[in-house]
């Protein structure tokens, strides 16, 4: 029988609300597989920061399930529209990133979609308990690389004072800590990210396990967030002074990984051994008891359509990638040619050599250097009229100049004002030459849906809108040169040079 006398369906037939839970969140799985992909090439790469990853989703799993098997018997579906709505707009949002190659944009988005499909399922209040090992897996997206540059110069700033303060003999130049022995860059690698994320994961699973309430959870992580930050303060802070002490001899001024790691346990290890001494501990998970499955028929077909809705809202993403994929032609390399000469200024050289950006390649690539005889300007620019994974116009593996060969003192927008009456507002670069006092400024800027961008994050907005006109193409300029002895006069000479130069390359 389907159902009994009272109405209310049998135990055998009827689909429990917790199962249609765990079939929602795992129908989406196969759908977003390109996401699931890359997680698994980013937590397998040799140098990745992210390389817990597999041990941290198995955390997560494991304390979902825990909170599953707990409030199972409890669990009743409440279906959200509203959260429909959010998964269609989340998908949208992952479809468009995948256009444009925003990988972890992507991968942040999936896990919000799963946290939609909580929230459409069981609202809100009842689905708080499962949030948790959901977006903690926000703390392995390389979408938190964009904290980098703002950690580097706190670290750059702070540890400067440091060295002052305690005597030593010290210049800071941009992210340059000189010292009578050698100098010191703090470069990305140096940030203390990592340290960020590993504390700010211990402290969360921390707080999760001893049932902290909201206030007190963030209270408690922001304190991890410092003690991270301290904590690299003081490993940079060491190895400057290791240098100073040692003439620069030392093995630890050339390779301080592991020094790093030593003193952030230090750090952490006190941190949890203080909280569990002397913080409250509380139950992390509340058994709910149920009184077994009693659904009416209509309430049982009305949890199956919902269900079958949240999977309709989940493909809506990757059906539209589908369908954009494979419909979208594919676009010519538009070839791009330096002209021969400029105005007063000759194309000296079809190569670069004392200066290159480490940048990926695009479909055409073209470089030189130009001279009028006083003055030299080297230009590249890389036009990509297609795009994929591992070769992206706007990538973090992109620089503008080699590590291996120069170091960099500041990055900074500035503005060029009119250059063939458009606006060009550039990202100035100014580097040191290792082992040198020579210094060089490198602009950079963008041509995306035919404007010109110099900002990253906006520069992939314009692309994307160019991408879906069906106009995917998006150049990458630079224009570096040397610092003459009068810096005022070569900026003027090299905003000169410009108007002749985008004549030319610009389409």
């Amino acid at each position: 029988m389907v159902s009994n006398s009272s109405g209310v369906m049998n135990d055998r037939t009827a689909v429990p609300p917790a199962i249609l839970l765990i079939a929602g969140l795992l129908l989406a799985f196969p759908l977003y597989y390109p996401t699931l992909d890359s997680f698994f090439n980013i937590w397998t790469a040799s140098d990745s920061d992210q390389s817990h990853g597999f041990l941290l989703f198995a955390v997560c799993l494991y304390i979902f399930y825990e909170e599953w098997k707990a409030r199972k018997d409890g669990l009743s579906i409440k279906p959200r529209y509203l959260g429909l709505i959010g998964i269609i707009v989340l998908s949208l949002l992952w479809m468009m990133s995948g256009l444009v190659y925003v990988e972890s944009l992507q991968q942040a988005l999936f896990i919000a979609i799963l946290a939609m499909i909580i929230f459409s399922f069981l609202g809100l209040k009842d689905g708080m308990p499962f949030y948790f090992s959901v977006l903690l897996l926000l703390s392995v997206v390389p979408v938190w690389k964009v904290l980098a540059p703002h950690l580097q110069t706190g670290t750059a700033v702070t540890v400067g004072y440091m060295l002052q303060a305690s005597g030593i003999t010290s210049v800071r130049e941009g992210y340059l800590l000189i010292i009578p022995e050698g100098t010191f860059e703090v470069a990305e690698f140096c940030s203390g990210l990592r340290y960020q994320i590993v504390g700010i994961t211990i402290s969360l699973l921390y707080a999760r396990q001893s049932g902290f309430y909201l206030k007190e959870t963030i209270a408690y992580v922001a304190f991890a967030s410092l003690l991270a930050f301290v904590a690299n303060l003081m490993r940079v802070y060491s190895v400057v002074v290791i240098g100073h002490l040692t003439n620069m001899e030392s093995e630890i001024v050339h390779d301080h990984n592991m020094l790093g790691w030593i003193i952030f346990g230090v750090f952490i290890l006190l941190y949890l051994w203080g909280s569990q001494r002397y913080l409250p501990m509380r139950s992390a998970i509340e058994q709910v008891e149920g009184d077994g499955i009693k659904l009416a028929d209509g309430t049982q077909r009305r949890n199956l359509r919902f269900t079958v809705l949240v999977f309709f809202a989940t493909l809506t993403g990757p059906a539209l990638a589908f369908f954009y994929m494979s419909g979208g032609a594919e676009t010519d390399s538009s070839r791009v040619e330096l002209p021969g000469k400029i105005a007063d200024w000759k194309l000296v050289e079809n190569r670069l050599t004392s200066w290159k950006p480490d940048w990926l390649q695009g479909n055409s690539v073209v470089e030189g250097r130009y001279s009028d005889g006083a003055h030299r300007v080297d230009v590249y620019l890389s036009r990509f009229s297609s795009q994929e994974q591992g070769r992206e116009a706007i990538s973090v593996l992109n620089e503008v100049y080699d590590s291996d060969v120069w170091s960099r003192i500041y990055r900074r927008v500035t503005d060029l004002g009119q250059v063939n009456g458009r606006d060009l507002i550039v990202e100035e670069t100014r580097l040191k030459a290792a082992g040198s006092d020579r210094g060089r400024i490198v602009w950079r800027w963008y041509n995306a849906a035919d404007k010109r961008e110099q900002k990253n994050i906006k520069a992939k907005l314009l692309n994307l809108l160019g991408t879906l006109k069906g106009n995917p193409e998006i150049d990458v300029n630079m224009v570096s040169f040397d610092l003459g002895a009068d810096e005022d006069k070569t900026r003027i000479k090299m905003v000169g040079f410009l108007p002749g130069y985008l004549a030319a390359v610009e389409k």
